[in-house]
């Protein structure tokens, strides 16, 4: 666990230059911006580095470009902060950004997307030269990326003096909100835990068993637990590479006394078509989609009794809202409990974020990756110049 505050209130700020590295990865469809949760978190940060006459070179990557994407240029965020109140000029390389930097009008220099530059997930060292000359100061608030070892996260602070680099006021929140998870949360706590990535879940599981009380198992990760335990999955995901890991994970969990929660019903597809099933009652051709009903009825009384809740991961898709009736139920009885509640993961805050229920949960994180690696108790390469 890391406890972090921003350095921003002791530095001298005024009138300097400043690289401030965001994560304004926000979803996007046809160059129009989906949901701007992550643009909004930024603003405690931009508006006090604004307020001190700062002029601000803002940087972010979006997506995962191979090569220069029109569809993927910073260039879209640009009419979102001037509809809120910002002057916010563009520029698409790092000569332009130096004679914008230069000019005396110039508030906020928006740089194109550092995916765009070869040179940053390279971990390039001219790259990141060449990055710290367009400032004198360096601020993170990137939580989101934090977790990744690229030129302008883990590389670039380094560039500047101890006293030159900084977090921001969104890791400061962030690391707050995950650390109540960490340290003495109320009880009993409550995982509940899906999404596809069964090898990125297992650290969280392990690392957290010692703090939880219950574990509930969701889509589609627990597609491998049921493999494991010799249920009929039909033609569900299924990570093969770890059925045998996630019986020792069972073994831990009953040796613990941490109850691992199985939905007693589905949501499955077949032939474009969804159904409900029983737990173990897949035919061959079926996939696991969601939870059912069923599972949400178990599941209530104890989501009530809780005192912390995290939640990660979508079961369901986000672009077919029909697969995710259950488990919107679900989510809004996690909204309504008395408990401390936290969701990350960026399907499962854009979820949160479709229901409006942004003001009945304690914390919304920004990082998905960013936010199970903490949680699991490993590095986060982009927070450790901070240290």
């Amino acid at each position: 666990m890391i406890k972090l505050q921003s350095q921003l209130p002791s530095m001298q700020l005024e009138g300097k230059t400043v690289f401030l590295r965001a994560d304004l990865n926000v979803p996007l469809k046809d160059a129009t911006i989906v949901e701007d949760y992550r643009l909004k978190q930024i603003k405690p940060t931009l508006d006090y580095l604004l307020e001190r006459q700062c002029k601000i070179l803002l940087a972010t990557h979006i997506g995962r470009p191979t090569e220069q994407e029109a569809r993927l240029s910073t260039q879209v965020l640009v009419p979102w902060f001037k509809e809120h109140g910002y002057t916010v000029s563009f520029a698409s390389s790092i000569e332009q950004a130096k004679e914008l930097m230069q000019e005396d009008d110039k508030n906020i220099v928006l740089l194109e997307n550092l995916r765009f530059f070869p040179g940053e997930t390279l971990l390039n060292n001219a790259f990141a030269h060449e990055l710290k000359e367009l400032a004198e100061v360096y601020i993170t608030d990137a939580y989101g990326t934090l977790h990744r070892d690229n030129t302008s996260v883990s590389k670039l602070p380094y560039l500047f003096e101890k006293n030159e680099r900084a977090i921001g006021f969104l890791i400061e929140k962030e690391l707050a909100a995950l650390n109540k998870l960490l340290e003495a949360p109320k009880k009993p706590f409550l995982m509940i835990i899906g999404g596809g990535k069964v090898k990125d879940k297992i650290p969280l599981i392990q690392n957290l068993f010692p703090l939880v009380d219950q574990i509930a198992l969701c889509p589609a990760i627990v597609y491998t637990f049921l493999k494991a335990f010799n249920y009929k999955v039909g033609d569900s995901l299924v990570d093969e590479h770890f059925t045998t890991k996630v019986c020792d994970l069972a073994q831990q969990a009953q040796e613990l006394h941490v109850q691992l929660w199985l939905p007693p019903d589905f949501l499955v597809e077949e032939n474009g078509q969804l159904s409900i099933v029983p737990i173990g009652d897949f035919a061959p051709t079926a996939r696991g989609v969601s939870f059912g009903p069923k599972t949400v009825e178990a599941w209530t009384d104890s989501i009530n009794k809780a005192g912390t809740i995290f939640l990660n991961g979508l079961p369901g898709r986000l672009s077919k809202p029909e697969t995710l009736t259950y488990y919107n139920e679900l989510v809004k009885i996690v909204a309504d409990s008395p408990a401390y509640t936290v969701i990350g993961g960026g399907d499962s805050v854009g979820a949160a974020l479709k229901l409006n229920l942004q003001d009945k949960i304690n914390y919304l994180s920004t990082g998905g990756g960013a936010t199970l690696i903490y949680l699991s108790g490993e590095p986060l390469p982009g927070l450790q110049p901070f240290e």
